[in-house]
């Protein structure tokens, strides 16, 4: 994801800075290069990592969103048919399959937890915020197939 983020963000025009914005920032140059011929260690700034928005990585993962929330939602219930709820389904925590060209595998299991019945599972990973609005998306997707409206449908059940 972080190589897909720094992409979007190669491709995004730089922002214009203001006349004040302009000379914060090379105030901040001027001291770092002052405390770098001064001191033997190196002092590097802290940047921010770009961030990828999802309709970019779908696009990049997946060739149709479709796809993409298909694999999403078959691997969260997956999950669930073993009584397990995932919901943790943020940007930063669904990633590129390594054994193949396209799909998705989810990580970070921190959140999820173990529920005694299936239906449970299913309804508790839906109550995330994040799978939620990737819920939505998938359900307001036209022209699915009939694969991916009963996978809605179990969700829904």
């Amino acid at each position: 994801m972080e190589e897909i983020a720094e992409a979007q963000a190669e491709a995004e025009p730089e922002e214009t800075l203001t006349p004040e914005e302009r000379a914060q920032k090379e105030m901040v140059e001027a001291v770092l290069a002052k405390m770098r011929a001064a001191d033997r260690y190196s002092v590097v700034p802290n940047q921010k990592k770009p961030r990828v928005d999802i309709p970019v990585a779908i696009a990049r993962l997946c060739e149709k969103p479709e796809d993409f929330y298909f694999e999403l939602f078959s691997r969260i219930k997956t999950l669930a048919q073993a009584n397990i709820s995932y919901g943790d389904t943020h940007v930063g925590n669904i990633l590129p399959n390594p054994k193949t060209d396209k799909g998705v595998q989810l990580i970070d299991f921190d959140g999820a937890n173990e529920h005694k019945e299936e239906r449970d599972a299913a309804a508790k990973s839906l109550e995330s915020a994040y799978t939620m609005v990737h819920f939505r998306e998938f359900v307001q997707l036209t022209e699915l197939s009939t694969e991916s409206q009963a996978l809605i449908q179990y969700f829904r059940v």
